[in-house]
C-alpha cells in the first residue's frame, strides 16, 4: 500500500524527469501540523502552510525556483490541494461560520487512518533537508509565522478571518512546537 501511495504522490515532472515530492511534503506537514489531522480543520489553515512550506522549504525551492509570484503560489497550493482529493486522499465539507448560518467555511481532513499513518510515516522517511524532529518544529513555525502574518492583513484590509475559531484554539500549541 505504502509503494501504490508513493507512486501516486509522487508523479514524474515532465520538465526534469525527476519524482515531484511537493505533494507528499504538503499531505506529511497536513498530518503532523495538524495532529494526524483525522480532524477536520480549516482549509485557510491548511493552505497558510502549505504555501509557507513552497516558500521557505529547500526541496520545494529547489522544484520550484524561489521567484513565484503570490498569485501563482495560491494556484499551486490549490492545485495540490485538488489533486490530493481527487486522488481520495483528501475529505472536505462546509460549516456555517457563525450560528446564524452566514457564508460557509471549508473544512479539510485526511479521508483514512491509514493514510494518516502513511503521511506521518512519510515524514520520518524522507529526508526533508533536516532530521524529522527540526522538519517538525519548522512546519509549525511555518503555520504558526504564515496565520500571524495572514491575520494582520486580514485586520487591515477588513477580509474575514476563516480559520481564526481553528487559531484561538491552537496557535498557542504551534508556536510552542516551534
Amino acid at each position: 500500500l505504502a509503494e501504490v501511495m508513493n507512486l501516486m504522490l509522487s508523479p514524474v515532472l515532465a520538465a526534469g524527469g525527476q519524482p515531484t515530492t511537493l505533494m507528499k511534503m504538503c499531505l506529511s506537514s497536513m498530518a503532523v501540523v495538524f495532529g494526524n489531522s483525522r480532524k477536520a480543520v480549516p482549509t485557510e489553515a491548511v493552505h497558510l502552510l502549505w504555501g509557507q512550506l513552497l516558500r521557505t522549504e529547500p526541496d520545494a525551492i529547489h522544484e520550484l525556483g524561489d521567484s513565484l509570484t503570490p498569485n501563482q503560489l495560491r494556484k499551486r497550493v490549490r492545485f495540490i490541494s485538488e489533486a490530493l482529493s481527487s486522488l481520495g486522499m483528501l475529505s472536505t465539507t462546509t460549516r456555517p461560520s457563525d450560528e446564524n448560518g452566514g457564508a460557509g467555511v471549508a473544512y479539510v481532513e485526511i479521508h483514512h487512518e491509514m493514510q494518516a499513518k502513511y503521511a506521518i510515516d512519510s515524514c520520518r522517511e524522507m529526508q526533508f533537508s533536516a532530521s524529522p524532529a527540526e522538519t517538525i518544529r519548522r512546519w509549525h513555525e511555518a503555520f504558526a509565522s504564515a496565520y500571524l502574518a495572514k491575520k494582520v492583513e486580514s485586520d487591515r484590509d477588513g477580509i474575514e478571518d476563516k480559520c481564526r475559531a481553528y487559531a484561538l484554539e491552537h496557535l498557542l500549541y504551534h508556536m510552542l512546537s516551534a
